[in-house]
């Protein structure tokens, strides 16, 4: 039996490693990472992989071969980095793409929180999301020109494959470098213009804020929730920003991008299913970690889990007949709803639905009007039958 904790445990194996003895690129066991302090770089210290750490001496050869940077930014505890690092990085035939056609850098976002932010800023300029693993390709002076998150090996369900960009790019290269060149500035450029604080004194106009709601609205994925295709990185700001668009312009659908996959979590207390009680579970598995990594996001992480776990507003409209339109108590409802509140609709051919979900449970219809109930923390008001007395129970 295996007794000797070193055997499962390769940061105290490797960090016991007198490295004095090992020649600067790290010898046929290991590369450059193996002389690094950081117990994210050492876990790919043994990788077939002839990383770099950030520095000169990467980027020099970088010039000096004509090969762009392939940089990868990660850290020990994010679960897609290991995902990427198993696919990929500790692969012999991914190793001998890398290694022939660009320089590739490893960085420990923990240790370099400076270099993190610089390209994090990047591809959310490229992409309108961010997240772990981040993936970038520079030029040998540091630009980047293309930027993305975790890659899969090759490419599956319609995400570019870790080798087939390799190739594609590096035939770019060759072929079209004025291409790269000119993606490359422009990005440069733009990066300026944020260190600048250029038109930071401008009017935020509203063309702005409709266009990222139209880039929100053409990847939202109107099955589960969030943007985009998996594996998918909340990002609090975006959420954020909706919510005050949806606010700002009355725009129920920019609300409902954000709010939807919350919602599902509110909807899984309610009907118990066991598939939506495991989407909220599995979606706050990834904002608890969040607060912690991302401290600039705290605020709304804290608004995102307030609406899933905190106390809850629920508005029944019940409708006495099948083609009645409870149109008018919903032009109230839009103007006024708050993030926390569901909204239930009980038609009379459902009323009689012999599982009826807890909120429209015992709800029905005032003398043949349409009716609101209006219920908090499970005590219900006087249900109503006017427009104005809908409107003054929900400003209370």
């Amino acid at each position: 039996m295996d007794t000797d904790p070193n055997n499962h445990d390769p940061i105290s194996r490797l960090s016991q490693i007198d490295v004095t003895q090992l020649p600067p690129d790290g010898g046929d066991a290991f590369n450059r990472l193996i002389f690094e302090k950081s117990p994210y770089l050492l876990q790919h210290a043994e990788n077939p992989l002839d990383w770099y750490p950030w520095g000169e001496e990467a980027f020099e050869r970088a010039r000096r071969e004509d090969k762009p940077v392939f940089l990868s930014i990660g850290y020990s505890t994010c679960h897609w980095c290991h995902v990427m690092a198993h696919e990929s990085f500790e692969d012999p035939e991914v190793a001998e793409v890398l290694k022939r056609h660009f320089i590739c850098i490893k960085v420990d976002r923990e240790e370099r929180p400076d270099i993190d932010d610089t390209y994090m800023t990047v591809c959310q300029m490229l992409t309108g999301s961010g997240g772990w693993p981040l993936t970038l390709l520079l030029s040998p002076d540091g630009k980047p020109f293309f930027a993305a998150t975790y890659l899969p090996k090759r490419s599956r369900g319609g995400a570019m494959g870790l080798i087939e960009l390799a190739q594609r790019v590096a035939d770019l290269w060759h072929s079209d470098r004025k291409r790269i060149t000119e993606a490359g500035e422009q990005i440069h450029q733009s990066l300026l213009h944020l260190d600048q604080g250029e038109g930071s004194e401008a009017t935020l106009e509203p063309r702005y804020l409709e266009a990222a709601r139209s880039h929100f609205a053409r990847v939202y994925d109107t099955q589960h929730g969030d943007f985009g295709r998996a594996p998918k990185f909340p990002t609090a700001h975006n959420l954020s920003l909706l919510l005050r668009i949806g606010r700002r312009f009355d725009d129920t659908k920019a609300r409902d991008m954000a709010l939807h996959t919350l919602k599902r979590m509110r909807m899984a207390r309610l009907s118990g299913e066991v598939e939506l009680e495991e989407r909220g579970e599995r979606l706050l598995g990834r904002l608890l970690p969040m607060a912690e990594q991302n401290p600039q996001a705290f605020g709304q992480l804290l608004i995102a889990l307030d609406y899933a776990l905190g106390p809850r507003q629920e508005v029944v409209i019940c409708v006495p007949e099948p083609d009645a339109g409870p149109q008018e108590m919903l032009a109230v409802l839009r103007r006024k709803l708050r993030p926390g509140t569901l909204v239930l609709l009980q038609r009379s051919d459902n009323a009689e639905n012999n599982q009826p979900l807890d909120p429209i449970r015992d709800k029905h219809v005032v003398d043949g009007n349409p009716t609101a109930w209006v219920c908090r923390d499970q005590s219900c008001r006087e249900p109503v039958t006017s427009v104005e007395a809908l409107g003054q129970i929900l400003d209370g």
